[in-house]
């Protein structure tokens, strides 16, 4: 696991590590989610997921999901796992910046328009599936979408992470992409 093709992942600032270890405990995530939510949303990264365990999980605190209705092709994966990652790097500036502004301007009624507008953002952007998606609300979950910040705010109150604009690189909506056991 040293070198080539791997790297070991580290925070950047100390404040994003405690950041992480407070997330896992607000929010009764284990150490492991938590851990990969917040250093996906740093680096810029979607997440794969291929635990059943973490699975259930993250379909529980997903704000959206795209499903699909025919079994993928190694090509399919490869494409729409690029699609995934364009995913979190175009709405990255703009979740990291609204999460900023709720936490500089502490407000719960400014939290809400944040919200609102990273739910609509999300629903935009299930539209680069077109390829997988399936119209029926059947179907094999492909991809989960983590917004951060809500799920920080939903379990750990708003009030922890006021005026602590370092945490705002933490709080990003994450596409999590869900591979099934069994298949590549």
């Amino acid at each position: 696991m040293e070198g080539k093709p791997f790297r070991l992942l580290s925070y950047p600032i100390a404040e994003l590590k405690e950041f992480a270890s407070e997330f896992s405990s607000c929010t009764g995530l284990g150490e492991e989610l938590a851990e990969a939510l917040v250093t996906a949303s740093i680096y810029i990264s979607p997440i794969m997921v291929i635990s059943k365990k973490h699975g259930d999980v993250i379909d529980k605190l997903s704000v959206e999901k795209v499903k699909t209705c025919k079994k993928l092709s190694t090509r399919d994966w490869k494409l729409h796992m690029r699609i995934a990652d364009y995913s979190v790097l175009d709405m990255y500036e703009f979740s990291v910046n609204g999460a900023l502004r709720a936490i500089e301007s502490c407000s719960r009624n400014e939290l809400m328009r944040i919200i609102n507008d990273r739910e609509k953002a999300v629903k935009r952007d299930t539209k680069r599936y077109w390829r997988i998606r399936c119209k029926e609300q059947t179907g094999e979950v492909f991809l989960y979408y983590i917004d951060n910040l809500k799920l920080y705010v939903d379990k750990c109150g708003l009030e922890g992470a006021c005026g602590k604009s370092n945490f705002a690189a933490a709080l990003s909506i994450i596409p999590v992409i869900n591979i099934p056991l069994g298949q590549t």
